[in-house]
C-alpha cells in the first residue's frame, strides 16, 4: 500500500502546511524514485529516505505521532504493536491483524479496506481523509487518551503463549473442554476493555460537544470496518486528522505526519507532546516501508 501513501501524500501536505512526514524504507526501483522526488516538492514537509535500516525505524516510529500502516493485505502486522508500544498512535488500513490489533478510536484510526489489486482515487481519498482526521485530533485531549491506551496494552507473547498453550493441550489430549476454557480465555487487543471504552468515554463525549455546538466540521460517514464495537469513529468531525475507512473524510489541519510518528499519518521521527504541555505543536509522522 505504498504506492497509495505516496500518492495520497501531496494531497494531505498541500492541505497542511504544519504537517510532516517522513517515509523510510526501500523496494521496487519506482516507488524509491518517487519517495526521494516529494522531497524538493514538500521540503521542510517530508523527508524520504530509501534504504533499509531497523535502528533508525526504531527511532522515527518511537519520535512520531502518528504511524502509517495502509497495507492491502497484513496477515498480522508488527509494526503497529511496535508503535503503539511507543505510544504512537497508529493509522491503518482495516485488513487482517490490523482488525485485531488496533481498536478505531481508542488505540488508532482506521482509514477501511483498501483495493487488493489496484491503486484507486477512492483508496487515495481515503488515506489522506484519515490523516487528516488523525491531525484533527492531536491538539485535543482525545490524542493524549488514545496515547495511553495504546502504550498501556501487554502486547507481549504472555497471553498469546498461554492460547497456543491450549490449542496444543487439546490437539495432544483430545479433550477440549478445559484446553478451551484456557484458549477462549485469551481475547485479542480489540476486544479488551480500556479506558477509552468507558461510557462515556471523555474523548467522545468532547467530540459529540463539538459537534453539538456547531465548532467542527462534519466528517464523512465512516465505512463498515468489520470491528468489534466499532460506531461511527470516535474522531468524526474533531480536530485535523486522517479520513475513517475508505469512505469517510474528514476535514484536516495540521499535526506532522507520516507513517511512523505521532502527529501526522506515518512513522515518524520527532519528540511526543508532553501530557501537560499546552497546545503541543504536532509532531512528524513517517511511513515505513519493510525491506522487500
Amino acid at each position: 500500500g505504498v504506492d497509495i501513501l505516496l500518492a495520497a501524500l501531496p494531497k494531505f501536505l498541500s492541505a497542511n502546511k504544519k504537517a510532516q512526514v517522513v517515509v523510510l524504507g526501500t523496494g521496487k526501483a519506482s516507488m524509491e524514485k518517487q519517495i526521494a522526488s516529494l522531497d524538493k516538492q514538500f521540503a521542510g514537509q517530508y523527508k524520504g529516505i530509501v534504504k533499509f535500516s531497523a535502528p533508525l525505524a526504531h527511532i522515527i516510529t518511537a519520535g512520531a505521532d502518528f504511524f502509517m500502516v495502509p497495507s492491502r493485505f497484513e496477515p498480522c502486522g508488527l509494526i503497529q504493536l511496535h508503535a503503539m508500544n511507543y505510544g504512537t498512535v497508529p493509522v491503518v488500513a482495516s485488513t487482517g491483524g490490523l482488525v485485531d490489533t488496533v481498536k478505531e478510536g481508542v488505540t488508532g484510526f482506521h482509514m477501511g479496506a483498501l483495493d487488493p489489486d489496484s491503486l484507486t482515487t477512492e483508496d487515495v481519498d481515503a488515506v489522506a481523509a484519515t490523516m487528516e482526521r488523525a491531525a484533527q485530533v492531536f491538539p485535543t485531549p482525545m490524542f493524549k487518551e488514545m496515547v495511553y491506551n495504546a502504550i498501556s496494552q501487554d502486547l507481549s507473547w504472555k497471553l498469546p503463549a498461554r492460547k497456543w498453550e491450549g490449542i496444543l493441550e487439546e490437539m495432544k489430549s483430545g479433550m477440549p473442554a478445559m484446553s478451551s476454557t484456557k484458549s477462549a480465555s485469551v481475547a485479542v487487543p480489540v476486544n479488551k476493555p480500556m479506558p477509552g471504552d468507558k461510557a462515556p468515554s471523555p474523548i467522545v463525549a468532547a467530540i459529540k460537544a463539538a459537534e453539538a455546538s456547531g465548532t467542527t466540521k462534519p466528517v464523512g460517514a465512516p465505512k463498515v470496518l468489520g470491528l468489534v464495537n466499532a460506531g461511527p469513529s470516535p474522531a468524526s468531525g474533531a480536530p485535523k486528522a486522517g479520513a475513517a475507512p475508505k469512505a469517510g473524510a474528514a476535514p484536516a489541519g495540521a499535526p506532522k505526519v507520516g507513517a511512523a510518528p505521532k502527529a501526522g499519518a506515518a512513522p515518524v521521527g520527532a519528540p511526543k507532546p508532553a501530557a501537560a504541555m499546552p497546545t503541543p505543536k504536532p509532531k512528524a509522522v513517517a511511513a515505513a516501508e519493510r525491506k522487500q
